[in-house]
Parts: structure tokens; sequence; C-alpha cells
């Protein structure tokens, strides 16, 4: 077998067998991502006169779709629009609204 003089030994089929990897990837479709790996549904939870908590994998833009820096994996969203940390909650309702407008449960006796 004569070798090409324009590459090392092998080059012609490495690149063939790349092709063939390209071709068979391309006729298969798509694995899906297992279980594990997948991130967790976004939930957000609605709290009696008090934040929205959101939960899982979501993106904070303002008005002009920039987006927020998230602080951790689960944020607190002001509602009342008191907190000092804008958008996120600092538990400034606390101080507006009582415990008994706020339908908290656990009185003390």
């Amino acid at each position: 077998m004569r070798r090409h003089r324009g590459g090392p030994p092998g080059a012609l089929g490495r690149l063939v067998e790349r092709g063939r990897r390209l071709r068979q990837a391309l006729r298969d479709p798509p694995r899906r991502t297992p279980p594990a790996l997948r991130s967790p549904p976004t939930t957000v939870t609605l709290y009696p006169d008090g934040p929205y908590v959101v939960r899982g994998t979501f993106r904070v833009t303002d008005a002009q779709g920039r987006e927020i820096p998230l602080p951790r994996k689960t944020v607190a969203l002001c509602r009342c629009g008191l907190s000092e940390t804008l958008p996120w909650c600092d538990g400034s309702h606390r101080a507006v609204w009582p415990r008994e407008h706020r339908g908290d449960e656990r009185r003390a006796s």
C-alpha cells in the first residue's frame, strides 16, 4: 500500500473513521438525559402576605432584559415593595403587616 506523502501515517484512516462516526451520530436520534441529571422543576410558592419563593432552575431579568445574578438557588422575591434589596425579600413586610393579618397559624399564647 502506498503512503500518502502529505501527512502522517494513519491520518487518512482517522479522518475516514471520524466521518463515519459523524454520519452515525446524525442518523441516530438524540439520547434522553438521565433523570438524575435533569434539572428539578421550577416551583413558585406564594406565602400569604409574604414573598414569592422560587425554587429550581430559572433566570431573573430586569425590565430591559438584563439578567440579575442570583444570590442562591432558592430565592424569595419581594411583593410588598418595601425591601431594601429589591427584587429580593428582606422581611420588611413583617413590620407592616401584623402576624394576624399575615395568616400565620403559629401564635404565641
